[in-house]
């Protein structure tokens, strides 16, 4: 009688004991890897740098309308030729710059311009 009595405050205790106790962190077996969403993170990546080169293109574009603007003003303008000299590289300069972030990019990172 005494033994069952310990017997059952010992399973009783055991099992208090358990509940008690934090169990140990859990490590993951596997590597999860789910093909549908990294295809469509990597088309999500696609059409953000699409929309870059789209803006690129747009900024090139008024960087090329304002060098017209402004190589179109020389008689207009009341500039001396040195400061005049100065601005048409400038613009120059600019020009080419819109030319080259305006050029598509080949397979090998290189632009053709």
């Amino acid at each position: 009688m005494i033994r069952n009595y310990l017997s059952r405050y010992a399973v009783v205790g055991l099992l208090l004991g358990l509940l008690i106790v934090p169990a140990p962190p859990v490590q993951a077996q596997f590597t999860v890897w789910d093909p549908t969403n990294y295809a469509l993170q990597l088309a999500k990546k696609i059409e953000e740098a699409n929309r870059w080169l789209e803006t690129i293109r747009h900024y090139a574009t008024m960087v090329d309308k304002t060098v017209q603007q402004l190589t179109s003003m020389q008689g207009v303008s009341a500039m001396s030729k040195n400061n005049w000299r100065a601005m048409s590289g400038w613009c120059d300069s600019l020009a080419v710059w819109a030319r080259l972030c305006a050029a598509p990019i080949s397979s090998t990172g290189s632009s053709k311009v």
